[in-house]
């Protein structure tokens, strides 16, 4: 994972917590999405001691209107929940997927709202925004 930068929501706790400190200890630089700052530090120092001296970095914005991401993140353990999100950045297995879906480790159809262009579109958006790119 060297040289890699993974950018994980919700990282200061639950599955993102766990994923974010699995993919730091094996060399990525983690750029976090918070809400909350105290919650945000706590966590970014956490990255710090699991990898002194790699660049993460913690951008904050309310994410809440994606309620079915938490309730897919309450419904499962941060350890079983973050084995997706741990193999999918680091296995040379899927190195070259772009664009796919996966649950449990595995390819899967999304959902009708998940494809949904105008919603990826503002995602995007919002995305560039929090990266600091003009858009």
């Amino acid at each position: 994972m060297q040289g890699k930068v993974v950018v994980i929501t919700g990282a200061t706790s639950g599955i993102g917590q766990v994923a974010a400190k699995k993919l730091a200890a094996m060399g990525a630089r983690i750029v976090q999405v918070a809400r909350d700052k105290t919650r945000g530090e706590a966590a970014l120092e956490r990255l710090r001691q699991v990898a002194p001296g790699t660049a993460h970095s913690i951008h904050y914005a309310d994410l809440s209107s994606l309620a079915q991401m938490k309730q897919v993140a309450a419904a499962t353990s941060p350890d079983k929940g973050a084995a997706t999100i741990v193999s999918l950045a680091s296995s040379p297995e899927v190195a070259k997927v772009s664009g796919g879906y996966f649950f449990k480790c595995r390819p899967a159809t999304p959902t009708r709202d998940a494809q949904d262009d105008n919603a990826a579109q503002r995602l995007w958006m919002e995305s560039a925004k929090l990266a600091g790119w003009d858009v």
